[in-house]
């Protein structure tokens, strides 16, 4: 049995990593950042 995935499968998998990378990963520091500061001032 071959379990690999699919090349179109791989591609997205690529696609999604590279998003991840370059969107989501630097911005999780402010998103943290801003929920702290929200939070200590009460308006979560």
């Amino acid at each position: 049995m071959d379990f690999d995935y699919s090349p179109r499968t791989k591609e997205l998998q690529a696609r999604l990593l590279k998003f991840m990378d370059d969107h989501i990963y630097p911005n999780e520091k402010a998103i943290n950042d801003e929920l702290e500061t929200n939070t200590k001032t009460g308006k979560r």
